[in-house]
């Protein structure tokens, strides 16, 4: 995993021989939170000269730096990992992949100094040292998919940045990669009603989705609003961190922006009213990919943020959107927006799919990781393989629809997380 690209380490170690990293005011800071901590190891991350290491020598410390000869091997995990004025140096692309680093190296506690403003040193190619000059409530967004901020001082107008202290978040899965097909949906409302969205919508929005990309290779990361995606929402908060394309439905888009991931884009193709409500606020970094069927409440909510419509094939009767847009695509898929969203997906290029919350069953009677204000459907057990789970009939339903799409998408994979049915119903064998 690429940290730092090999020209700007030139530059880096250019800076390095010029100044004198490491002796800033923040090392005596970070040296007295350390010895509150009860720890006994220490890795410097980004250490510089090594001014931490000397505060310090009751403690094992390590130091790490990629711009130092000696000092720029794989460093070992630390009980905490100080980080001081670096972050703000990292090349925007790649400080998903060190925040992830970090997290790797960090067994209980991460102490972070990060400059908010621009640097007065001056790289040999003419910018700025700080490559990143972003507030403080910024950072608290980027690191808190990784990690639980239990201290936080803003110190931007005294010209001194942010500090933080955060703890790594942990997680388990243990996911298989299984491959995705397109399948048939249900209806929510009538026809009459679908299409008299339809053509209010497109009268109202110009702007329709690209469909029909070639396939490439980036992973499309799939947030549905199942249970299990309050234990697995970590390993997407990685996948942002590391620069990840992230696409949240349902209660998934406003559960997710609670924990600082903006997704890239939205979807949803519920043309019911309520839907509008169950995002939450609308988020000005989050593109609203929607049906042209949605209700127009949704637009209302949606007024000033972008938004792009594609068409949901419903049957026959939903045709009607080749009158108004001849020329594109409809979207055909599974009666949930997760199901749909993996057909659009698709249709944008993606092959490779890590999903998560999509569960087709419930946890404790509830069938979503939040509050949802949807129907509340009728519990029934079933029993897959040797485990029982609670679901319901149209859950049943769901899950027989992704069977299918198996059998449609045989060029595309997925990586289902969570524990749910399923999940589990994968891990069978028996796609019959």
């Amino acid at each position: 995993m690429r940290r730092i690209t090999a020209a700007y380490l030139d530059l880096q170690k250019d800076l390095h021989a010029r100044f004198d990293y490491g002796r800033g005011v923040d090392a005596e800071e970070c040296a007295e939170i350390v010895r509150t901590l009860g720890v006994k190891t220490v890795l410097d991350y980004g250490c510089g000269q090594g001014h931490l290491a000397r505060l310090l020598p009751e403690f094992e410390t390590e130091e790490y730096d990629p711009c130092i000869e000696g000092k720029d091997g794989d460093p070992a995990r630390a009980d905490v990992v100080v980080c001081a004025d670096v972050l703000e140096h990292i090349e925007p692309d790649l400080l998903g992949n060190v925040l992830l680093h970090i997290y790797a190296l960090a067994r209980r506690h991460v102490l972070l100094v990060i400059a908010t403003g621009p640097s007065k040193k001056v790289m040999a190619d003419g910018r700025q040292a700080h490559l990143i000059v972003e507030s403080a409530d910024w950072w608290k967004g980027k690191l808190a998919g990784l990690f639980e901020i239990e201290r936080c001082e803003d110190r931007s107008n005294q010209g001194h940045g942010v500090l933080m202290l955060c703890k790594p978040r942990r997680f388990e899965v243990n996911p298989p990669l299984i491959p995705i097909a397109k399948v048939r949906s249900t209806t929510a409302v009538t026809d009459v009603e679908r299409n008299a969205n339809m053509v209010a919508n497109c009268a109202r929005i110009e702007k329709r989705l690209e469909l029909g990309i070639e396939p490439h290779d980036r992973v499309a990361h799939l947030i549905c609003y199942g249970p299990s995606l309050l234990k697995t929402w970590p390993v997407a908060a990685m996948a942002y961190c590391a620069g990840g394309d992230l696409f949240t439905v349902s209660g998934a888009h406003r559960f997710m922006l609670d924990r600082g991931i903006a997704p890239l884009a939205h979807l949803d193709c519920d043309p019911r009213a309520h839907k509008a409500k169950q995002i939450g606020d609308p988020d000005p970094r989050v593109k609203y990919w929607l049906a042209s069927c949605i209700s127009p409440e949704y637009l209302d909510k949606l007024e000033g943020h972008e938004v792009e419509l594609w068409h949901s094939y419903n049957g026959e009767a939903s045709r009607i959107a080749f009158k108004i847009d001849p020329t594109h695509k409809m979207i055909v898929g599974g009666g949930s927006i997760g199901l749909r969203a993996m057909s659009v997906l698709y249709a944008r290029g993606y092959r490779s799919f890590d999903i998560h919350g999509m569960d087709c069953s419930f946890v404790n009677g509830l069938n979503h990781a939040g509050i949802h204000l949807g129907k509340v459907s009728e519990g029934v057990p079933v029993k897959c393989g040797d485990r029982w789970f609670d679901t319901s009939a149209v859950l049943i339903l769901y899950a027989r629809f992704f069977y299918k799409q198996l059998k449609m998408m045989p060029d595309a994979a997925i990586r289902l997380h969570g524990d749910g049915l399923l999940q589990h119903m994968m891990t069978q064998g028996d796609t019959e």
